[in-house]
């Protein structure tokens, strides 16, 4: 029996939003806490599973009343509940974007209504056999491809939207954004379940493992980003490796960008990434003969860049100098703390 095709409210049918994130911080591993207590919570069907969630969703009863009314209850793989769950979760409404905040949130509070339904979909998507092998494509609406040295590893926690078709997120792949090619070992493939079904998606699960190939400029601040999913034993044998060497990896990339006058001036730096974990001022002069990321002139104080340990340090300091002269002075001043000048 055919099914009518659903018509979604426009204002809420925006593809963009689950394969292209707005800004870095959707992607932040800002939980670093394990969210297996889901697992205590027994199986139920899907209207049982959002009870706990549903007065923070005006329209949810409607858009899960849907769900189960267009999923395809025949499917030897699932049951018409993990049908629903993979369904609703791939509906352009604002039902996934609250998912994946709360499973982004450090305070495990925030995330216990939603138990019962991570329970439900990852009991579906479970079932279905891994994308192992595939390449897989994800966005961002920032050029932020330097933040991701080689051989770093990474952990997203939410469920992270794919496609298998690149062309499904080139439209919204901008001068200034990042690509993310990604091998991909246990993402699953969502296509036959999914709301809309031109998109080819493929779900990584949680709290998935990512290790960095390579990063590559394509176009002023267009980059791709050569990802690959790795198991947590792998992951903790990368960080032990890249520890060795991202100090090294960092200087050299500072260099790059920036001519210090002396040798002292890079061990300077290196010891303050090497040793805080604070929010730091960078403060440069005599930037007549340089040009700091799309402006001639700016001021001179970026506030609030975070510096942590052998973490995204090409990055926060991306200075494009457009004159061979080297930059007089530089000062990093910690928050509470005294300047550490070196000239």
């Amino acid at each position: 029996m055919a099914h009518n095709k659903i018509d979604f409210p426009k204002a809420n049918l925006n593809r963009k939003d689950r394969f292209v994130d707005q800004n870095v911080s959707q992607l932040l591993e800002i939980n670093r806490m394990p969210i297996g207590e889901y697992l205590n919570c027994p199986l139920c069907t899907l209207e049982e599973s959002v009870i706990s969630i549903d007065s923070s969703i005006p329209t949810l009863r409607t858009i899960v009343s849907q769900a189960k009314t267009f999923c395809n209850k025949t499917s030897k793989l699932l049951t018409a509940d993990e049908f629903g769950a993979i369904y609703l979760y791939t509906m352009p409404t604002v039902f996934y974007k609250q998912l994946n905040q709360a499973l982004r949130e450090q305070n495990r509070e925030a995330l216990k209504p939603w138990f019962s339904f991570i329970r439900l979909i990852m009991s579906g998507l479970e079932k279905l056999p891994d994308a192992s092998g595939e390449t897989i494509w994800r966005g961002i609406s920032e050029g932020i491809g330097s933040s991701y040295f080689d051989n770093m590893t990474f952990t997203w926690w939410s469920f992270s939207s794919c496609t298998r078709d690149l062309k499904v997120i080139e439209p919204f792949i901008g001068l200034s954004s990042t690509a993310f090619a990604i091998e991909c070992k246990r993402a699953k493939d969502v296509s036959d379940f999914s709301a809309i079904k031109d998109e080819a998606e493929v779900i990584l699960l949680p709290g998935t493992n990512c290790h960095v190939k390579s990063s590559s400029l394509l176009h002023e601040k267009l980059y791709i980003v050569h990802l690959k999913e790795i198991f947590e034993q792998e992951q903790n044998k990368l960080q032990n490796d890249f520890v060795k060497t991202a100090s090294d990896t960092a200087v050299q990339s500072f260099k790059k960008q920036i001519k210090l006058k002396c040798y002292r001036s890079i061990r300077t730096f290196l010891d303050l990434v090497n040793n805080s974990d604070v929010t730091l001022q960078i403060e440069v002069s005599d930037l007549d003969n340089y040009d700091w990321d799309g402006d001639s002139r700016p001021d001179h104080v970026f506030h609030d860049v975070k510096i942590p340990p052998y973490s995204n340090v090409k990055k926060r300091l991306e200075i494009n100098a457009k004159s061979s002269s080297a930059i007089s002075s530089m000062r990093f001043k910690q928050d509470g703390g005294k300047d550490v000048a070196f000239s």
